[in-house]
Order: structure tokens, then sequence, then C-alpha cells
């Protein structure tokens, strides 16, 4: 009798087993099903959403920094007078949108109420100025300086287009301001020139005073973007740095005055004062330099050939300076098409170099119209490696109005090289794109990592401004590290109607499933690819920052560094690790102005290192006035100066 108990016992307990597997692959089953029709709801969220990066795995966080191109140019030097009415209006709708959607607003943090009754009071600061007609530099100055009270450089006014711009580029370095671009062949600057005052400021003064105008985290983001906006006559004449000077002639700035009985056009010509320091020559000739600088038509920066620069890697000429092009040439046309922007002559020499003939160049030097022929050359023709070009890139080795003339980019935005007999890997990432074709590049890299046997990497994050902070997984893919051990930022949206509209309605299910069973982590590690073992990189990995890394950039070097799996090195970030962002964008009613409101609170993989204004480099490798004259990188001759036996292996 015991021994038939002892069966039905046995029976009993091993059909409760089997009940008991039977409900846990239900339930996984069910997870899993979940899981499936989430992630497709996503996908779908994503395609049908007005931006990208709409769903909840995949964030995109924006840019601190845009440029409005969407709305007439303000005039010159911004110079349109605004109606008080219309001002008011705009600033009020500025004002709700950010109430309504910025995640500070909400009150939740003591941080963000700070923040909210800063950004209160200078809205009603604001106001009382807008009570007469003001120019447009002038009421952009303060909608900046109202967004700059939030302390969040995704959350910005658009910097707007303007007739005219100042034809010299500044760059800031670690120890100084230096010329790294002039327009106009007839001024006195030259590149490599080291700044000493503009418009009587110092460098120092002018980051003080931008520092109203540029919304921002740390100071090494105003550092980033002060050339840019220096660029600008809108803020120029903000800061009260242009001068006038008149002279016979019309053009855009000019008036009439009546003189003897008779009128006479009189221009009144706007100019910067710069002091520059030249360094010494070989024949000792250098010193300090005061040039007046004309602020210029944009399209006649446009027009001129301001440099002819190998670009190809191949000798010391370009062909168009083999051909005889020179600075200050105007071009016509190209390929018997008249020539109105760079991008009219970078289809043409695309064209032209995809069908292997040479380019019929027209250009206008000192009144007189010459003809070159010139035989375009591929870009990235020279070294291994591959870049993110889905074709050839032509190019005949002239920069107009600044800007190298290519059939693409500078340089696509992302690509690699590796050096097996350095036994170093470069991978480069210009702009955070979560595309098919960079996930398969980072696969190609580390494949031929592999097979050169190489022991180093880095990855170049240095003019990386943003975008999807998905970016990451494809180089976590081939890192060696532990589910479940690596940590991953987390996030926190505020929900919105205007979220609503702009991403669909799906958009708050989503969120809210990711914040709720993922802990607002983006993506779970359990179905982050992983390589095979025997291709996980076991090697030494290096992240390169600088001044204008930002947003997902940061995120892709704090995840790594966070996690100590890459040493950082470089600059400071010009984005904080632990900060606002994935922004929409809105346009002001009357000015047509675009600004950007940021949604989500994002904090870095390892809170413990919080608080920081910036991700800081292990190991920090300053760009100085000297590197930027001489074209050197410090940073990638400190990485290839470095044996392996000279570098620890273990990241901090």
């Amino acid at each position: 009798m015991s021994q038939r108990r002892d069966r039905w016992d046995r029976r009993d307990r091993r059909d409760w087993r089997d009940r008991g597997d039977r409900r846990d692959r239900n339930r996984a089953t069910a997870l899993f099903i979940v899981f499936v029709a989430i992630s497709v709801a996503a996908g779908l969220v994503t395609l049908l959403s007005d931006e990208p990066g709409a769903a909840t795995g995949a964030v995109t966080k924006g840019s601190g920094l845009q440029n409005s191109n969407e709305v007439p140019a303000l005039g010159w030097g911004g110079e349109t007078l605004l109606e008080p009415e219309d001002m008011l209006e705009d600033l009020e709708y500025l004002s709700s949108v950010v109430r309504q959607v910025h995640p500070a607003m909400s009150g939740r943090s003591l941080q963000g109420r700070a923040a909210a009754e800063e950004f209160a009071a200078r809205v009603e600061a604001a106001k009382v100025e807008l009570s007469e007609p003001l120019p447009s530099w002038r009421f952009f100055a303060l909608v900046s300086a109202v967004m700059v009270s939030l302390g969040d450089a995704h959350t910005c006014v658009w910097l707007p287009g303007t007739a005219g711009v100042l034809p010299v580029q500044l760059t800031w370095a670690e120890d100084g301001v230096v010329v790294s671009g002039v327009f106009d062949p007839d001024l006195l600057v030259r590149p490599g020139d080291e700044l000493v005052t503009l418009g009587g400021r110092t460098p120092q003064q002018l980051l003080e005073e931008l520092c109203a105008w540029v919304p921002h985290g740390n100071l090494y983001w105003v550092k980033a973007l002060a050339g840019r906006y220096l660029a600008s006559p809108l803020v120029l004449k903000g800061l009260g740095l242009v001068s006038a000077r008149g002279h016979a002639g019309a053009a855009p700035g000019c008036e009439v005055e009546e003189a003897s009985g008779r009128e006479e056009v009189v221009q009144r010509e706007e100019i910067v004062q710069m002091v520059v320091r030249r360094a010494a020559d070989a024949a000792g000739n250098g010193g300090v330099l005061a040039v007046d600088v004309p602020i210029w038509d944009e399209l006649t920066v446009t027009g001129i050939v301001s440099g002819t620069d190998p670009a190809t890697g191949r000798g010391a000429d370009s062909p168009a300076a083999e051909a005889g092009v020179k600075p200050g040439d105007r071009v016509l046309a190209a390929d018997g098409a008249t020539v109105h922007s760079a991008d009219d002559l970078a289809r043409a020499v695309q064209r032209c170099g995809q069908e292997g003939r040479a380019l019929a160049l027209e250009v206008l030097r000192r009144g007189e119209r010459l003809e070159f022929s010139i035989r375009p050359m591929p870009r990235f023709a020279q070294g291994p490696g591959r870049t993110g070009s889905t074709e050839t890139a032509y190019v005949i080795g002239v920069t107009l109005g600044g800007v190298p003339v290519s059939g693409e980019r500078e340089r696509p935005w992302f690509g690699w090289t590796v050096d097996g007999s350095a036994g170093f890997g470069l991978f480069w990432l210009d702009e955070c794109s979560n595309t098919r074709e960079y996930r398969r590049a980072v696969d190609e890299f580390f494949a031929a990592v592999r097979k050169d046997g190489v022991e180093r990497v880095a990855v170049d994050l240095r003019r990386n401004g943003g975008g999807d902070s998905m970016v990451a997984g494809a180089f976590l893919k081939y890192l060696p590290y532990t589910y479940g051990d690596l940590r991953a930022p987390s996030r926190s949206t505020r929900r919105s109607p205007q979220l609503a509209r702009q991403r669909g309605p799906w958009l708050r299910l989503l969120t809210w499933l990711g914040e709720t069973f993922f802990n607002g982590r983006w993506l779970p590690h359990p179905i982050q690819p992983r390589a095979r073992a025997s291709e996980l990189f076991r090697g030494e990995v290096y992240v390169l920052t600088s001044w204008h890394s930002f947003s997902a950039a940061v995120d892709f070097a704090a995840i790594l560094q966070d996690n100590r799996l890459a040493r950082v090195i470089g600059a400071p970030t010009g984005g904080t690790p632990t900060e606002y962002g994935d922004t929409l964008s809105f346009s002001m009613p009357n000015t047509g102005w675009r600004f950007s409101v940021s949604t989500t609170w994002f904090v870095r993989p390892d809170p413990a290192r919080d608080p920081a204004d910036a991700l800081y480099p292990d190991i920090h490798i300053p760009t100085t006035v000297q590197d930027i004259r001489e074209g050197r990188d410090p940073v990638l001759e400190w990485l290839r100066s470095r044996s392996p036996q000279a570098l620890s292996v273990t990241a901090p």
C-alpha cells in the first residue's frame, strides 16, 4: 500500500513539475510574443513618424546648433525691424512650448524647479524690452538669453540666415584662437594668424559674452560653436563688434545723402576690426597686424576660390592648381553651366569624374575670363580601408567660400583604415546614424583588424555632433563584456501633446513600456547582438573626443568609459554625459525662426561619476594654435607613436 502511495506521490510530483515547466514555457512564450509585438510596433512608429528614431529603442537626441535655411534671410546684417506685437507673440509661443514640453518644467526635481524659475524670470525681462520695434539681431539676442537660462544645449533657437557673412573663419584652440580660413584673397589676414582682438574684445571677453547667446552645458561647447556664431553679422552686431566706414558706390547697406545740392550714393560698408599676431617666417617677418574685415555678401563668398588644396593625398598640388586655378578666382561656369553655389560646382565635378572626362571650368580673374580643363580625381583613392561612400567621390582640390568642393562632403560621415604594420586601426564616425551600411562597415573593420593582427583600435568621435544613440551597439558587439554586467544609459521622457503629434500616439505606449519593463534602458541586454567569442576584440580600445563631440556621441563614449571598455583620449566633450535631449522642433509664428526643445532626461551608465559638466578624457591631449597652424593632429600622433608595450591593456 505504501509502495503504491509512493508511486502516486512520485507521479504527482512529476506532473506538478511538468505543469510548472509548461507554465514557465508558456510565460516565456507570452513574454516573447509581447516583445515581438512591441518591436513590430516600434518599427512601424519609426517608419511612420515625422522624425527618425521616434521609437523607444532608437533615441535621436538631436544636435545643439542648427542653421535655419527654411526662412528668408534677415536682410543685411540682421537689421530688419520687427514689430512689438509680432515679437511678443513669438516669445509667448516659445515660452508656452517650453513649459509644456521640457522635462525641467515638470517641477519634479529641485534642479528643474530652479531652471523653471530662471526661465520665467528671463521671459518677463525680455517682454519689458518689446515695447518698441527692434532690429532682428536684438530680438534674437533676447530669445537666445531666454533659452540659455535652461542650461540645456539641445534646447535652442536655430541661428537664422542673414544676407552677409564675415569672410574669416576662427577656431578656438587650447591656448588661443587661430584664423583657420580666409575667404577674401585681398585681406591681409592669413590662415594661421592668432587672434588678439575682434572688435576690441579679447578672446576671453568674446567667450564670456557668447555664453549669453549659445545654449550650453559647459564652456567647451561655446568654444566649439564660437567660430560659427562670430561669422554671423546677426551675432556680431548683437555683441557690438561692427563699425562702419563710408565710400562712394551702391551696395547693400548704402544710403542716399544730399551734398552740394545733389544726391550722392554713399555705401556704409560694415566692418569688424581685427588684430592678429603673425608668427615670424623664415625671413623674420611677423608681429601684430590690425585689419578692417568687411562683412561680405554671402554669394560673394560662395563664388570665390579660397584655396587650392591637394585633397586627394596624391602629390603636392591639386588638379585645379596644376591647371592654373588660383585663390581669388571667381568661378563663373563649370561643364558648360553657370555656377550659382558650391553645390553646383560639386555636381559638375562628380559628373565629369564618373564619366571619365575633364571638367571645363570658367573663372574671372581681375576682369579677365579664363578657361581651364581639369581632370577630377577620386577623393579617397589612397590607402587601405573603407569610407561611408556608396560611390567614389571626385574632387578637383578647391575650396569655395571655405567649403571643400567634392562630389561628397569633405569626408564621408564614417569610414575606417587599418595599418597592420603599426598594429593600429581607426574608425571615424562623424554623425550618429545607425544605418545598415554603418553596421556593415563596423563588421568589416573588425574583420580587417583580426586579419592583420591589430592590437589597438580607436573610434574617432571628434567631429560627431550626435544623432541616434543606438550606434554604440555595433561596437559593443565586438567587445568582451558580460551579459547583465553592462551598464547602459537610462532615460525618462516627459509626455506632452506636442510629443504625441510629432511622434505619433503609439510612442506614449512604447515609452511607458520601455521605462516600466526595461528601467528606462534603451535596449535590453539579451537582445543586443554579439559576435562569436573568437571574433571578440581583446586588445586596447580608445575613444577620441573633442569639444565638438556632442549628444549621442557623448553617450557612445560614456558607455565605453563607464563600463571600462575603453580609454577616452583628446579633449573634454561639448556635451554632458547626463543631460536633456531627444528634441522636438518648432517654428515661431511671425519670424519663422526654428527652435528645438528637449523632451527627455538622459542619465549616464555610471551615475556615480556625476555631477560632471563634460565627459573628461582619461588622457588629455590638447590641440594648440601651433598644431592648427602646422596641420598636425596631436591625438593621432600620440596614438601612433605608442607601441603596444607602452600602453596598459587595462582601461581605467
